[in-house]
């Protein structure tokens, strides 16, 4: 409802300051003022787009550790949004952003190995249900070089 009382009241007066009469570069200032808005507002909704329609599958190959090694690739889910992209692993319930794609990947892999390491040092029968779940997990994917 805002949105068409504000177009509406946009195109009113571009028309206003268009017309011969009115012309002159002082009249512009409020109708390049609203228009700005509207740039910044297409550029919102324009990043919503983009957040909606960017999920990726990325396969990880490797934890970038010396000490530790997969045995078989991770996939995990990658989207854009809010000017970060985002890495999920799902399974682990594990989260990690970065300013771009490579930098997302580089953050979960860190926090895959510290969830490891943190699972190692407790014993499953401490555990609750999900967390048990996760070092069970670990314990399969991860074997130490």
């Amino acid at each position: 409802m805002e949105y068409n009382i504000t177009s509406t009241k946009l195109k009113e007066e571009v028309v206003k300051y268009l017309e011969a009469d009115t012309l002159s570069t002082i009249n512009f200032v409020i109708p390049l003022n609203t228009l700005n808005n509207i740039d910044f507002n297409v550029e919102i909704i324009k990043n919503a787009v983009l957040s909606a329609n960017s999920l990726e599958i990325i396969p990880i190959h490797s934890l970038n550790s010396k000490k530790h090694k997969l045995k078989c690739p991770l996939m995990c889910q990658v989207r854009f949004t809010e000017n970060l992209y985002v890495a999920e692993l799902i399974e682990l319930n594990l989260i990690a952003s970065g300013v771009d794609r490579i930098d997302a990947l580089d953050e979960l892999k860190i926090n895959i190995l510290e969830l490891f390491e943190e699972m190692e040092q407790i014993d499953a029968k401490n555990l609750g249900k999900e967390p048990k779940k996760w070092k069970v997990l670990l314990e399969d994917l991860i074997e130490k070089r």
